[in-house]
């Protein structure tokens, strides 16, 4: 078995820089854990970005506030 034929070429990605709420939407829309981050305007991975991650820097954000 090779990797080709168990993996899934059509990659959902996100953006930096990037708009919060049109990745917030994205992770309930496609329903995964995480994404891989490309430099806006190329292919390029920069990263990856989790759920749990996205959620408690929003979290913490708004802790800071109070």
């Amino acid at each position: 078995m090779y990797v080709k034929d168990i993996m899934n070429s059509n990659v959902v990605y996100v953006e930096a820089p990037g708009n919060r709420e049109q990745i917030l939407k994205k992770f309930f829309e496609k329903k995964v854990s995480g994404f891989p981050v490309v430099k806006k305007g190329t292919k390029q991975v920069i990263g990856i970005i989790t759920r749990e991650d996205f959620l408690k820097h929003i979290y913490e954000e708004q802790i800071a506030l109070i």
